[in-house]
């Protein structure tokens, strides 16, 4: 395999869900603190699910979807299962955050 020159990485933004964390500021607020990020719950899955260990580390909040943001219909949402759903907001976050491209006009074309 080629290796790749240093000079031709970049790294321009950074997003992501964590257990127990709404942000990266909390997750790392929460690691500095000794915050837990594991639960004992039934949030995701019933506790008596078998193979299923009691606890569970959860990202919160998966459910929760802009479909009209991301031009989606909202009767193909239910189709989307959630780390998909999640890895869309994912994406428009490390773009927001690298600061060069303004997504939401890219969103607004038509094709």
């Amino acid at each position: 395999m080629a290796s790749i020159p240093y000079n031709l990485l970049v790294i321009s933004g950074i997003s992501g869900r964590y257990p127990e964390a709404q942000s990266l500021e909390e997750f790392w607020f929460n690691l500095l603190n000794g915050v837990d990020g594991g639960t004992i719950d039934d949030r995701r899955w019933p506790t008596t699910m078998l193979n299923i260990p009691k606890r569970l580390a959860k990202v919160p909040n998966i459910g929760l979807f802009d479909a009209e943001f991301f031009k989606i219909a909202t009767e193909s949402v239910s189709t989307i299962i959630p780390p998909i759903r999640v890895l869309h907001e994912v994406i428009y976050e490390m773009i927001i955050d690298a600061g060069k491209f303004t997504i939401v006009k890219y969103l607004e074309k038509s094709y």
